[in-house]
């Protein structure tokens, strides 16, 4: 079989690929091919010492117009013109390049290409009918992985990769203050509107300085606390609110009873404070407490209520990756009414408006939120992006190579038995 893989045919799998937990099932020629790659990629060391899982770079060239052709319908377009513009749209550049994971475990096969899963096969599945054709992605991948065991055992292979992948997909940081510079849009999009003056003003908080915390704490007195926080922050729709009746609107009702106790009262608020988690489960799920203004997991707001020996304190949450402009007014208004009021990561913050943090650049196929759940190289890296022309231009994207610090690509070694 000729092996003719292009940058269409790639995207083609990467736009089917499987749901999360789905299986597929292949046909003969797909199975025998298979189980050549997997006896092949063998030779190449696992990067999980405890499963067999490799991950390698794969370049395929842009192909023809034909090669675009085959796998889009040209009923969708008005003119043949409109039908090639669309191909040198999708397609600008002469050569793609993407990083395939293959994990193979007690007879679980996956195929990843760029992050999408392309096969997944199970012992316990078979269709009995649709048994899909992967032999032209698996010819191109038993010749791909064939090219690097030949450069690993020539000494050439890691050298070489290094000198040809695009830098739109490695690693790296660069000084946020340096980006501003090179593209102006990326401050507003940290820093909103936030002014100058209002930077300043949450930059200069010094938490070493003493705030008289709060003696006798009522559900109140949260209320309050909370509306500041929606005012600064510039809430939509509480105008004639009471803040109460704003915490009922933005706030997250499964607050363990908080909203049900007397609104006045300190007795009340510390008896419902001091209850276990169990004894809350009795009145109200107590899973969101504190959360102010609903969302994802970085997204939320959060306001919590502490206590020490001083007496009652608060403490934001949020605002490291997104919704850092409503987190700093809502901080600088609470301190500017006098309440003890905690930011940890205030530091980190600070830096990041003043531009004195890096930002992390993340390879052009991936989604950069995904990088505030972890699996970044780097530790307190708050903001990512990824060099790709709907946000870059070229001359930006140039200026941003030169500017980063670039982690080292990993590197290949072969197995026992590919030394073998």
């Amino acid at each position: 079989m000729a092996n003719k893989m292009t940058a269409p045919l790639m995207l083609y799998y990467e736009q089917h690929d499987l749901e999360f937990g789905r299986n597929c099932d292949i046909d003969e020629e797909s199975k025998e091919l298979l189980s050549q790659l997997l006896s092949k990629v063998q030779k190449i060391k696992s990067f999980d010492k405890n499963n067999e899982r490799w991950k390698f770079w794969v370049s395929v060239p842009r192909g023809t117009f034909e090669d675009y052709a085959e796998l889009r319908e040209s009923s969708d377009y008005e003119t043949q013109e409109a039908f090639v513009e669309s191909w040198k749209s999708w397609f600008p550049k002469e050569v793609y390049w993407y990083e395939v994971i293959i994990v193979s475990v007690n007879g679980n096969v996956l195929i990843l290409i760029n992050n999408s899963t392309v096969l997944s096969i199970s012992p316990e599945y078979q269709a009995q009918w649709d048994k899909r054709d992967f032999s032209d992605l698996l010819v191109f991948l038993l010749d791909e992985v064939e090219k690097i065991i030949c450069g690993l055992n020539a000494g050439t292979y890691n050298d070489y990769l290094n000198s040809v992948l695009p830098y739109e997909y490695r690693n790296g940081t660069i000084l946020r203050g340096k980006l501003w510079e090179i593209n102006s849009e990326e401050k507003e999009n940290y820093c909103g509107s936030l002014s100058a003056k209002e930077i300043e003003e949450f930059a200069s908080y010094d938490k070493k300085l003493a705030v008289e915390h709060i003696k006798e704490m009522t559900a109140q007195l949260y209320y309050d606390a909370c509306a500041i926080c929606y005012t600064a922050a510039r809430f939509e729709g509480i105008e004639g609110m009471t803040s109460k009746q704003m915490y009922l609107r933005y706030a997250d009702n499964r607050d363990g009873g908080l909203s049900t106790i007397e609104d006045c009262s300190s007795e009340a608020f510390k008896k419902w404070f001091n209850l276990s988690d169990q004894d809350k489960w009795e009145i109200q799920n107590p899973s969101h407490m504190w959360q102010i203004s609903q969302g994802s997991t970085h997204t939320i707001i959060c306001l919590y209520v502490g206590v020490d020996e001083k007496g009652y304190y608060l403490a934001l949450s949020g605002g490291e990756h997104c919704r850092t402009e409503e987190i700093v007014r809502m901080f600088n208004a609470l301190r500017a009414n006098g309440l003890p009021v905690y930011y940890h990561p205030h530091e980190q913050i600070t830096k990041a408006l003043l531009g004195q943090d890096e930002v992390g650049i993340v390879p052009c196929f991936k989604r950069p939120f995904l990088y505030w759940y972890g699996g970044f190289k780097k530790s307190g890296v708050v903001s990512f992006i990824k060099l790709d022309d709907d946000e870059f231009t070229e001359e930006e994207i140039a200026e941003i190579i030169k500017s980063a610090q670039w982690f080292d690509i990993s590197k290949l070694e072969l197995s026992q038995e590919g030394n073998g």
